[in-house]
């Protein structure tokens, strides 16, 4: 494996071990089953860029081939469920789907190998990958709208995401067709501008999907938070104006002892300390 490759690899899996921290924190601490895909796939990113690593301290070349193939495949299956999980936050993504699509991403380019060699099973691999990320920019283009009522300023790191992936799409095209030694990562490439450029847009892209994350759900806390505090001071408010109002009609008849007038103005006075306290929530 060239030492270039080699190193941008760890770089790159260790951003993604990141990640994969960052969704098992999501998953502990916020018990919310959207969580699950994308720590499918932040393990299955993390698995894919071991493997080469492995792969390449192998002498048994079968064996070898097996594992490059299975990194892209684990590729394909991470990227898959970790747009499972972005898209979870704006719509229901029903299990039996997504369980179908990871099954159709493992045993299609495994079924290709045994059926017509490695070479024809990698291109099937890569070419899912190819095919996710299209699917993505897609769902950003014909989400946008949701996604800037979701995240609000937030929603620029999305749009950098998808600048990244159309990036990302055409430098590979690029690389494939004008690197002689080409190969899906270029572990073995000798064209050192090649591998820079390939790394630098992945790592970047990695980078950008993290801060997605922190920012989708961010957006949604600050979205629950104003509804919660929306429903509750409206909620409170009309059960203080019925107290004031019913107080009122109590003080207009005029059936109260001097003794008792004192407990009316103090219902009234607190009644409006806290519609006070209700219009300072409100502006939190």
């Amino acid at each position: 494996m060239n030492l270039l490759s080699f190193y941008n690899l760890i770089l790159l899996t260790i951003i993604r071990i990141i990640g994969l921290g960052l969704s098992i924190e999501f998953l502990i601490n916020l018990r919310k089953k959207r969580f699950i895909a994308p720590v499918a796939g932040w393990s299955c990113w993390v698995i894919a860029g071991l493997l080469p690593i492995i792969a390449d301290n192998l002498t048994i070349g079968v064996i070898s081939e097996i594992l490059l193939l299975l990194n892209a495949i684990l590729s394909a299956e991470g990227l898959m469920l970790i747009f499972m999980g972005v898209l979870s936050y704006f719509r229901f993504v029903p299990g039996k789907i997504m369980f179908l699509v990871t099954l159709f991403y493992l045993i299609f380019p495994l079924a290709a190998y045994g059926l017509f060699g490695e070479t024809l099973a990698l291109s099937s691999a890569v070419a899912m990958i190819f095919v996710s990320y299209v699917v993505i920019s897609l769902m950003i283009i014909f989400k946008r709208k949701e996604i800037n009522r979701t995240i609000g300023g937030g929603a620029k790191w999305v749009y950098l995401a998808l600048i990244s992936v159309i990036c990302y799409l055409i430098l590979s095209f690029i690389l494939m067709f004008s690197v002689e030694d080409f190969s899906y990562g270029l572990y073995y490439s000798t064209n050192i501008p090649a591998i820079i450029s390939n790394y630098t847009v992945g790592i970047l892209l990695t980078i950008l999907i993290i801060v997605l994350f922190i920012h989708l759900e961010r957006g949604i806390a600050y979205r629950d938070k104003d509804q919660l505090k929306d429903k509750y001071s409206h909620n409170i408010g009309n059960i203080l104006q019925i107290i004031i109002s019913a107080a009122s009609i109590i003080e207009m008849r005029g059936t109260l002892d001097e003794s008792e007038k004192p407990n009316i103005y103090l219902i009234q006075e607190k009644c409006n300390e806290a519609g006070e306290l209700i219009k300072e929530i409100r502006d939190l």
